[in-house]
């Protein structure tokens, strides 16, 4: 798509990146609670989308 370009990332756009790998840091680490025997992956799924949504991020 960009050929052999290296985009530079601007301080805001580095700064959503960061905010975005602290969500997915959250999300594992309520997964990684979350996951018993008997554990549906629905109920895995409300866990991720509820973590997502108690950060702001959906």
């Amino acid at each position: 798509m960009f050929g052999n370009k290296i985009e530079v990332k601007t301080p805001d756009q580095l700064a959503q990146m960061r905010q975005a790998g602290l969500v997915v840091a959250a999300v594992i680490d309520s997964l990684r609670s979350a996951v018993a025997p008997g554990v549906t992956t629905a109920e895995l799924n409300d866990v991720a989308h509820e973590t997502i949504r108690s950060r702001g991020a959906a």
